[in-house]
């Protein structure tokens, strides 16, 4: 029997939901995941869905795999950061979202340079890596989001972390309730961009990394049709 295709955004929705489910400590006390099939049925998501959202786990050290496919916590590198609280309240239409994201991500770019570890710095290449070998429209949304987490991570600013989180919750909820789906040339762009915040955050120049942010950023509002060309070239004039 043929697999059927997964819904654009699937992955991502069940991410964040398994995401809130190890917060809660909804899980064995010995730090074992329930398997796929029982975690799809848990959060109401398909099985591809599911493993979509573990691999973005696993790229970040969450969890562990063995080799049989059972899934386990991993020990926290570091105490855990202070989580998104309270409703953002509604945010509005796509653009005023983009535009709180140009106001907030390239400052964590800025800070990723100047702070990530090695540790930050491996996560941000798998994630990267990955981005770059997704194949359809929902993979790329997901490692897409990945990579924009794993920067905020680096930056190393629980409060702006949250921020972060806040933001990309409702972007979850917004898509819910009004799938805006992106053009298919805009995937590979964004991955390509991603690679080169990366290189900047590991070169660790900090001006740089948040003009790569700010111009990705810029492109991705063009391309959805939020944000002007005129506009997007004077800001990266500024």
């Amino acid at each position: 029997m043929a697999r059927r295709s997964i819904d654009p955004g699937e992955s991502s929705r069940t991410l964040a939901a398994l995401r809130r489910l190890l917060r809660e400590d909804g899980i064995r006390p010995d730090g074992r995941l329930p398997g796929e099939t029982a975690l799809g049925r848990r959060l109401g998501a398909s099985r591809q869905a599911v493993r979509r959202a573990l691999d973005v786990l696993e790229a970040e050290g969450r969890i562990w795999r063995r080799p049989g496919g059972e899934a386990w916590l991993s020990p926290p590198e570091a105490p855990a950061t202070s989580e998104a609280v309270g409703a953002v309240g509604a945010v509005g239409a796509e653009a005023s979202l983009m535009e709180a994201r140009r106001a907030l991500e390239p400052a964590l770019a800025a800070l990723a340079a100047r702070r990530a570890t090695q540790a930050d710095l491996r996560r941000l290449r798998r994630v990267a890596a990955r981005g770059l070998a997704a194949g359809d429209e929902d993979g790329l949304e997901l490692w897409g989001a990945a990579f924009h987490r794993a920067v905020a991570v680096a930056a190393g600013n629980p409060a702006l972390l949250s921020a972060f989180e806040a933001l990309h919750a409702v972007r979850l909820n917004a898509r819910a309730d009004r799938p805006v789906r992106p053009a298919a040339a805009e995937g590979p762009p964004a991955m390509r961009e991603h690679a080169v915040i990366a290189a900047a955050i590991a070169a660790g120049e900090a001006e740089r990394a948040a003009q790569a942010m700010r111009e990705h950023l810029d492109a991705q509002a063009r391309r959805r049709g939020l944000l002007p060309p005129e506009e997007g070239a004077a800001a990266a004039r500024a």
